[in-house]
């Protein structure tokens, strides 16, 4: 990926959250990977409320953990960007929120572009 304006998409959701026998996050992330995006992560949150009025603190109990919230962060070129986004709502199916914002890219190397001295 050049360096450009690229976009960066982000699943907000929950620890406990499935798609089939995987995690939601977990599908996520290998939906993108598949799809050749250029890359992805997922982001524990330490704290976070909902609009049902659902609020999470990581000191809570270990029930709670499960309603965790995790975010997925995917950034790639716009299209390419767009052209998952039918992909994810069919993983995501209504639930949660997705966002996508305009980014630039100051400087990215991928790994098998990185020198090996």
């Amino acid at each position: 990926m050049e360096e450009t304006e690229s976009r960066l998409l982000r699943v907000y959701c929950v620890a406990s959250d499935y798609q089939g026998h995987a995690r939601l996050h977990e599908a996520i992330v290998d939906a993108a990977r598949r799809a050749g995006l250029a890359g992805a992560s997922v982001r524990k949150t330490k704290m976070g409320f909902s609009r049902s009025g659902h609020y999470f603190s990581d000191l809570l109990s270990e029930v709670e953990i499960e309603q965790q919230p995790i975010v997925v962060e995917i950034i790639d070129s716009a299209q390419r960007i767009e052209s998952f986004v039918p992909a994810l709502q069919g993983l995501v199916k209504g639930r949660r929120l997705i966002t996508s914002e305009t980014v630039e890219v100051l400087h990215y190397q991928a790994e098998s572009e990185q020198s090996h001295e």
